[in-house]
Parts: C-alpha cells; structure tokens; sequence
C-alpha cells in the first residue's frame, strides 16, 4: 500500500511556452504547473489531443476565478514520446521551483523513464495515459488515471471475445515495448484463468507497417478472434492487410488504439472493428458531448479518450491545488491529489492506495461511420 490519503487541489490553468528556469516575482500570484507530451514526431498525434483538452480545462479554470484566485499557468514540453528527452527534461523540470506538479507523458515507457527524477524530488507526476500498473507503484509521488493493463485487457478477453463474442480463442499483436508486454501477461492470465486459447503471439515494433508475414503466422493458427495491442497506426495497417488478405474474422484493436488517425486511415475497414471504452459519445451525456464540439472546434479534429483524460487531469489538479488552500506546496498538493475524490467527464476521479484510477468499461463497435454502444457497464454483471 504505497499511499497515505488525505485531500486533493491542482491549480488552475494559463497556457505559457516558456523554458523556465528559477523563481520568479510573479511566483506568489500564480500555480505553475508543466505539461509534457510529445509534440512532434510519431506520436504528435496524442500531443495535439492533450493540449488542446488542457487548454480548454484551463480556461474554464481561469474562467472561473482560478485557484484560489491565482492563474494556473502550464508550460508544455516536447518529449516526443522519447524516454530519455522525457527523463531530461524531468530534471530541468523538478530542478525548477516554480513548478508544483507536472502532467504527462503519452507513453508508458517514456513516464517509466521519468518517475525515478520525479520521485526523488519529492514532485507529483500525473499520466493521464500511462496503463502499466508499475508506473503508479514506482514511488509516492506517480499516479496514473488512464485505468491500468490489469483491468483493460482481461475485459477484453472475458467480456468481449469470450462472453461477448463466444470466441474460445484468439490470436494476439502486441507491441514490443514494456507496454505491450504488460498488457500481453494480462490478457494471458486472464485467458488462462477463464479457459480462453491463445493460438499465437506475435511482437511487433512501434511503426511497424509491413504485416504480411505475421498475419499468415497467424492465420496458421485459426484463432477465432484477433486482438491488437498496439497505437492507432500500427492497429489499422494490421487491419487492413488482414481484411485485404481475405481474413475474414472478429478484430479488436486496444482501447488505446482508438483515435481520429485509426478510423481515417481504415477507411471502409474500420466497419465492425469492437473495442472497449470508459465511455461512449451521445447526446444523454450532456457534459461529454458539449466538450466534445467545443474540443472540434478548437482542434479540427473529433475528441477520443485521450482529450477526455487531458481534460479531466487538468481539473483535477485545480482541484486539488484549491484544496491545499494557503499552503500549497510540492508536498500538500501530492497530499491533496492521493485523497481526491470528485465527479468529473469520465465520471469519478478517486485514486485506489497505489495511485490509479480503476475504470469499468463498455462494448463499443463501429459501424456507419461512428461507434455506437453495445454493451453497456452493468455487462459484467449479466
């Protein structure tokens, strides 16, 4: 049990790009906070997702007086999704006494590569998206709100392929990075637990295009599902050259998978593609579906899961900040953020003792060009 719980605060949000070094006169006047993400490179794609929720968090925040009537300000960083830009600029980052707390990053091995710097300074670092349950256990300090690889992929394999689906097995993608691997022990010890056959496992690397080769070892098996784990790219490229290979069954990429990028880039194939997801956009959600047009408004692009954790963490760290009154510190607002407990987009933000938000998930599938709900959180239950 690694934390002890108290209240939760965050501050409030006023974007600034600045590279920030030392205090500052305006210090007393304002929360700073930094935000890192990857901004260029292959991942860009997450970026643009996370700055554009925490903008619109943030100017609701300021809007609505800010903490305690001091500006939230973020600075955002460039990881590029690389762990060792991410651990460098950790250092520049908790070296900085300006800042009360950082956010990010995308990848779970890039926050892994962080944690250690975070931790030792005694400095709040907050994923919205890192699923690796040992991310959050790697010290007092990290905490993750995705929902964790423990929960996530033995949905997949109990409630959609077997209880759903009627599959008694599956073929399996995954990423060859410490993310793919926890997610693979997962769903295999799930699988093995509820009498679920894996016929096959095939790593891949992130960016992978060319699956000709791994689809046909696949196929070897004749599993009656496949499952990948994997980034939006790499899922749709699978998908594709396994529709166009004339590999006609059931395919589910990863919740995290699911994106904007994934559904352009399969097209046509995207129809009949399933994946679970804490939530599902409609109208009876009044909130989510407001922030939604308001996020394509300011985007361009259409709100996933990942605009909605952005936007959620930013709140939540206002609140917490709020919560620590006169006496916000690195260490009152790590105090304050482990005792949380607030309703917010995705419903309610409280941390379980090692530092994670537990999620529950629905069935979701596309099909005419949107996903609709299938099943929805009482499925577990049935």
């Amino acid at each position: 049990m690694k934390k002890t719980i108290s209240a939760l605060g965050f501050a409030v949000l006023a974007l600034a790009f600045t590279n920030c070094a030392g205090k500052s006169k305006e210090q007393a006047n304002e929360v700073r906070i930094a935000f890192t993400t990857p901004l260029t490179g292959d991942y860009a794609e997450y970026g643009v997702h996370f700055k554009n929720a925490a903008t619109l968090s943030l100017e609701r925040i300021n809007a609505e007086g800010g903490i305690n009537g001091k500006p939230l300000v973020i600075d955002f960083y460039d990881t590029k999704a690389d762990p060792k830009e991410n651990a460098e600029l950790a250092r520049k980052i908790t070296q900085d006494e300006r800042y009360v707390m950082a956010l990010g990053d995308f990848t779970t091995s890039s926050c892994m590569a962080a944690a250690p710097i975070y931790e030792d300074a005694g400095m709040v670092y907050l994923s919205p998206t890192a699923s690796n349950p040992a991310f959050a256990e790697m010290g007092e300090y990290l905490f993750a709100m995705y929902g964790t690889q423990a929960d996530d992929a033995p949905y997949v394999a109990q409630y959609i392929i077997q209880k759903y689906l009627g599959a008694k097995s599956a073929g399996l993608i995954y990423l060859n990075t410490d993310w793919g691997h926890s997610a693979l022990r997962f769903f295999k010890e799930k699988a093995a637990e509820i009498g679920l056959t894996v016929t096959a496992e095939e790593p891949i690397s992130e960016g992978e295009k060319d699956f000709k080769a791994i689809i046909a070892k696949l196929r070897r098996g004749n599993p009656d599902v496949l499952y990948i784990m994997a980034n939006a790219s790499e899922a749709a490229n699978a998908i594709i050259q396994a529709r166009t290979s004339g590999w006609d069954l059931p395919v589910i990429p990863s919740s995290s998978a699911v994106t904007d990028q994934l559904i352009t880039m399969l097209g046509a194939y995207a129809d009949g593609i399933l994946t679970n997801q804490v939530y599902n956009l409609s109208p009876d959600d009044k909130a989510v579906w407001d922030f939604s047009i308001q996020f394509k408004e300011r985007a361009g692009v259409p709100m996933v899961y990942f605009s909605l954790l952005a936007y959620d963490a930013v709140w939540a760290v206002s609140e917490a900040a709020r919560a620590c009154g006169d006496d916000l510190s690195r260490k009152s607002f790590r105090d304050k953020l482990a005792a949380i407990n607030i309703q917010t987009l995705l419903g309610n933000y409280k941390f379980d003792e090692s530092g994670k938000i537990r999620r529950v998930y629905k069935i979701v599938g596309y099909k005419d060009g949107g996903w609709a709900e299938i099943k929805g959180y009482n499925y577990i239950n049935e």
